[in-house]
């Protein structure tokens, strides 16, 4: 699923109180890179993405507990905000979306849904619709009311509307990845699947779910990332499907081929990446709206970073690609679009995100210095006028939603 302007279907986040985030306002490129040292917060704005999906996917509950409550999600500060606050605006095919919901912290663990509004501007119509929920009673809609719960997001239920079919569908499936090298070499039992898994246990089964044409591009990119690679295909060992890699043999006709054991973590990590962002040509299979990605360059050496950059900007042009990294190597090349540079810095326990300082797209447009280089100079830093932005306003032109 695409957005209707080529720039991806996240349009803007707006994140207030969520974990080390007291507020930010992202707009994502189709390629975003989330850039800064280990510990600020990088993968805390990847994750209010990711709890979007889940408490649509699976349940707000569950979204909260695998976090470990309401209070590990809303942010630790002096003062311990009660509420917790996301929006996601998209745009899709059918029109712009703009979706929030506000979580309230009660004692003892307990929580409940402040306030969820979703507000839908067609593209046929020009008017606004949608519906606002408060405390578990809907106080307008533009649809028949259904019954509401203070603890259940209300998109859930009216998700078979199809006018907000749509909307769930693009937030429920987003696809967000921190690959386990371990699960990818272990043997799996062979069952059809659609998806890749979170850390990538079922890759063999997605590799060998794409069409042919997909398979060779991977295997193309793969061979420039990791030398001596030739190809890849997936084997039935019983009812365990399993990953081979080839290599030519020197000074012979014959190809040698190796179990996924024999490969290296950074090889196996590059493959799970290249088929994380092209498993939307599974035929048949369930597209990602967004695909996620932690630190896809981690044990790369660094010439490889260039071609794997490549890689993820060739997907982008299909899938609207959101990568953290605290590595230079992904940055050293003037290829990378400036707008998909986020660079995260944290302050007093604050997390700040924003587009690049205005001295940093200077000495990069003036090609004096590529973004990695300004990275391992810590001259890296989001521009403060838009990353220290206070208070956000959640709500802003959601009023009329329904």
């Amino acid at each position: 699923m695409e957005g209707d302007d080529g720039g991806g279907i996240l349009a803007r986040v707006v994140l207030r109180n969520y974990r080390s985030i007291a507020a930010c306002d992202v707009r994502p490129a189709p390629l975003s890179i989330l850039v800064g040292p280990n510990g600020v917060g990088k993968s805390n704005f990847v994750d209010a993405l990711r709890f979007v999906a889940d408490a649509l996917r699976f349940s707000l509950e569950h979204a909260l507990q695998s976090r470990g409550g309401i209070a590990e999600v809303r942010k630790r500060s002096a003062g311990r905000p009660r509420h917790a606050g996301i929006r996601v605006d998209l745009r899709l095919p059918e029109g712009s979306v703009s979706y929030a919901f506000e979580i309230a912290a009660k004692l003892k663990g307990a929580y409940a849904i402040r306030r969820e509004v979703c507000r839908l501007r067609s593209r046929s119509v020009d008017e606004a619709y949608g519906y606002e929920v408060r405390d578990g009673q809907v106080v307008s809609s533009s649809f028949p009311s259904m019954r509401s719960a203070s603890d259940r997001l209300y998109l859930v239920a009216a998700s078979h509307l199809p006018e907000l079919r749509p909307v769930y569908d693009a937030l429920s499936g987003m696809a967000f990845y921190n690959f386990n090298v371990d699960a990818i070499r272990a043997p799996r039992p062979s069952t059809p699947e659609s998806i890749l898994l979170r850390d990538g246990a079922n890759l063999a089964e997605i590799f060998s779910g794409l069409d042919r044409a997909s398979r060779e591009e991977i295997v193309r990119y793969l061979a420039a990332i990791v030398p001596g690679i030739t190809d890849v295909d997936t084997h039935l060992a019983g009812r365990r499907r399993t990953l081979r890699f080839w290599q030519d043999a020197p000074s012979s006709d014959r190809r040698w081929k190796f179990p996924p054991s024999a490969m290296s973590d950074g090889t196996l990590r590059v493959l799970a990446t290249l088929v994380a962002t092209r498993q939307s040509r599974i035929p048949g299979g369930r597209a990602p709206s967004v695909v996620g990605l932690e630190k896809p360059e981690t044990v790369l050496y660094p010439a490889a970073a260039e071609a794997l950059l490549e890689a993820l900007r060739g997907s982008s042009r299909k899938v609207q690609i959101l990568a953290t990294s605290h590595g230079a190597d992904l940055l050293d090349n003037f290829a990378v679009p400036q707008d998909g540079i986020l660079p995260v810095a944290t302050e007093d326990g604050d997390t700040w995100i924003g587009p690049l300082d205005d001295a940093a797209r200077s000495a990069i447009d003036a090609r004096s210095f590529t973004a990695g280089e300004l990275l391992r100079m810590d001259q890296l830093q989001p521009d403060p006028r838009a990353a220290k932005i206070g208070r956000v306003n959640l709500w802003s032109g959601m009023a009329e939603a329904a």
